[in-house]
């Protein structure tokens, strides 16, 4: 009975190890991806890694990549700015245009009820109006979520 609960706890250990271990590093460069966003697709992929404003960054380029049906109307969508990101072993830092300095992008180790505040990214003149803003949201649960063979932190919130 013994040599099963220590196995057990054994693989508990290292369901638990492992997803902390899965999110250590944001968009390796060779990494690339597409999202979709209201009107239209975009590919993204982490070109290099060099310095930018004194700190080691991936580069991440966004390409436009599908218009969507909205285009024979007008609405057409464009390449986006490149990101430069950074990561430590909790939070993932993008340049913010806005705030002329490195600000959250990703933060990994939230708990249910923290407030987590990080400031708004430019985007491409769509937000332009709100300045240097910050935004809040509480962190109401959080949760292991296995995509593909990994375990990741899946947390929701309430904004």
């Amino acid at each position: 009975m013994k040599p099963i609960i220590l196995c057990i706890c054994f693989l508990s250990l290292l369901i638990c190890y492992s997803p902390a271990k899965a999110q250590n590093t944001f968009a390796p460069v060779g990494a690339e991806w597409h999202h979709t966003q209201r009107f239209g697709t975009f590919h993204e992929y982490v070109l290099d890694e060099g310095m930018y404003y004194g700190k080691r960054c991936r580069r991440i380029v966004q390409k436009a990549y599908t218009d969507s049906f909205h285009y024979h109307i007008g609405v057409r969508i464009q390449d986006r700015d490149t990101l430069y990101v950074y990561n430590n072993e909790d939070t993932v830092f993008v340049y913010n245009q806005i705030f002329s300095k490195f600000t959250p992008l990703y933060i990994f180790n939230v708990n249910a009820g923290d407030t987590i505040t990080t400031p708004v990214l430019e985007a491409n003149g769509s937000f332009t109006n709100l300045g240097d803003s910050t935004f809040s949201i509480v962190i109401d649960s959080v949760k292991m979520v296995l995509y593909d063979t990994t375990y990741l932190k899946q947390s929701l919130a309430i904004l």
